[in-house]
């Protein structure tokens, strides 16, 4: 899958298609996964969520972020958290 999360330029020339079939397969799996060992989907994309806005935050600070763009709109509203 790591094709599908290159350049601009290339993930303009994906497959919709093999796209939504790839994600599919992943999601199909992790959902597999996560009720096979009890877990939260949700809650494990909010703690990580959480987790790189906090890493984000502290590499700006310091100067260390270069390309922040795709994460400027990365807030978690800890009230929606399932817990």
């Amino acid at each position: 899958m790591n094709f599908f999360c290159g350049k601009k330029s290339e993930a303009e020339t994906v497959n919709p298609e093999r796209l939504k079939e790839e994600l599919a397969d992943v999601l199909a799996y992790a959902f597999l996964l996560a009720e096979k060992h009890h877990l939260n989907i949700l809650t494990l994309c909010w703690r990580k969520s959480e987790r790189m806005e906090r890493n984000i935050r502290w590499k700006k600070q310091r100067g260390q972020q270069k390309n922040t763009m795709s994460y400027d709109r990365l807030s978690v509203d800890e009230t929606r958290i399932p817990r």
